[in-house]
């Protein structure tokens, strides 16, 4: 654990990195020296005429043998490296690069500004609270039990789903479910650490979300592959953001990849400053080199994917680099998986609680299981928590607590379950339609079709 904890702070990796800077120009620049001096004392013993008697003097010998070792150190280094035995992914030497740098100095600096913004998000979690107290009860009572809508949830039935009414109509028609399910669907939450890669898969159909950073491309691809999986037939990055898309890329390059959905375009995402140029990275030469192409996924689109179906429920609306400097997290998408009777919420980084509860009734958000958003460090309103009413709630993260206890206190109130990767490990789910079972520290070959 100590040894993964240096690895993963960018302070120690970038002296580290310095230090293999220095060793690489030590490399070049003395050896050139020696060779330099060694042919001025050659031309100077030539021109004294006395060049053949000394020029293959010991000293020679000895600076051409220091300049042929020094000029090997990096490789040498690099071997004794390897030699030693740790894994690759734990090794702080060969994790020492700029890419790898520069993306733990993002988490860390995202990590200070939660740390801030929780503040904000509490203060923002009270006003939705006392707004939104009035109105639950009604809300929860009429709507869950006889499935008419009253007030504003009032409308026709409607496939495309525009403002309030709309969202009535669809609602109706998910809430209901499908409980002639034949088989099971599965839910692999993969432990990726503070990341997101999940796989669900049903009869066949295979639903891949996220996968992380490119590194996370060597847990992965290994893992699908245990499971049988050759095809993914929906691909889905919750938001553009390097530590949730870039593994996509060796998604499409050894599995046959269908469908692919974004919240919003990823070409064009770094010109409107809805991303950063690592969000790119990777995946996009990937989708080029497949000639693949991508749909945008938006609020009240509806998916079949098998006899499974996905309602997209969020987000309502989106923010640039000039309003939210971590707006990939904000724009992340929010979608309901349903099977059978069964619902799973999938979340990204981030839930627009006040645009949920105002945009769906408790009917729609109520789910089963809750993936919750941003690795336990999002704050959900008691409005939101309370309308989804998740039996189970799962937290990708490399550690075994919410940021907020206060909410996490909540959750357990209403009656969830809480397990986080960073403890429980591979995390499945399973639903035949009507039930739910949960394993903790799976292994893939023991789902394997």
């Amino acid at each position: 654990m100590y040894i993964l904890s240096l690895c993963e702070d960018y302070r120690v990796l970038s002296v580290i990195y310095l230090i293999k800077t220095v060793i690489k120009i030590v490399s070049v620049f003395v050896p050139i020296i020696l060779i330099v001096s060694l042919v001025i004392k050659y031309t100077s013993d030539v021109l004294k005429g006395d060049g053949k008697n000394q020029v293959l003097g010991k000293d020679v010998i000895n600076k051409i043998i220091a300049a042929i070792i020094i000029f090997l150190v990096p490789t040498i280094v690099n071997m004794l490296i390897s030699i030693i035995g740790f894994n690759s992914e734990n090794n702080c030497y060969l994790n020492a690069n700029r890419d790898y740098i520069n993306s733990l100095k993002e988490k860390h600096d995202e990590d200070k500004k939660n740390d801030y913004d929780d503040i904000i998000k509490d203060n923002d979690k009270a006003k939705d609270d006392l707004i939104n107290s009035g109105n639950n009860k009604p809300n929860n009572t009429g709507n869950s039990s006889t499935g008419n809508n009253t007030g504003n949830n009032t409308g026709n039935d409607s496939s495309n789903g525009n403002g309030n009414n709309g969202n009535s109509g669809n609602n109706n028609s998910s809430n209901s479910g499908n409980n002639n399910v034949s088989g099971v669907m599965e839910v692999h939450f993969i432990n990726v650490g503070r990341e997101d890669a999940i796989v669900i898969r049903s009869n066949n159909k295979v639903i891949f979300i996220d996968g992380g950073s490119y590194s996370n491309k060597s847990k992965i691809t290994p893992y699908l592959q245990a499971l049988g999986v050759s095809r993914i037939d929906v691909m889905i990055g919750s938001h553009l953001h390097f530590n949730h898309i870039q593994a996509q890329a060796d998604l499409l390059d050894n599995f046959d990849v269908g469908t692919i959905y974004y919240p919003q375009d990823l070409e064009s995402c770094l010109s409107a400053t809805y991303c950063d140029s690592d969000d790119q990275k990777y995946i996009l030469d990937a989708i080029k080199r497949h000639g693949k192409s991508y749909n945008i996924m938006k609020i009240n689109d509806r998916i079949s994917v098998g006899d499974m179906s996905i309602l997209c429920v969020g987000p309502s609306d989106f923010q640039t680099k000039s309003q939210n400097i971590y707006r990939q997290n904000y724009n992340s998408l929010n979608f309901i998986v349903t099977y059978g009777s069964t619902k799973f919420m999938f979340t990204g980084d981030h839930m627009q609680s006040s645009n949920l509860t105002r945009n769906f009734d408790a009917n729609t958000l109520n789910v089963d299981v809750l993936k919750y958003p941003h690795h336990g460090y999002d704050s959900l309103t008691n409005a939101l928590m309370d309308a989804m009413s998740p039996e189970y709630v799962v937290v990708t993260s490399n550690r075994g607590q919410m940021q907020s206890s206060t909410e996490e206190a909540h959750l357990r109130n209403i009656g969830a379950s809480i397990y986080f990767s960073g403890t429980s490990g591979n995390i499945v789910i399973t639903s035949n339609g009507k039930d739910l079972k949960i394993d903790t520290g799976a292994n893939a070959s023991n789902y394997k079709r």
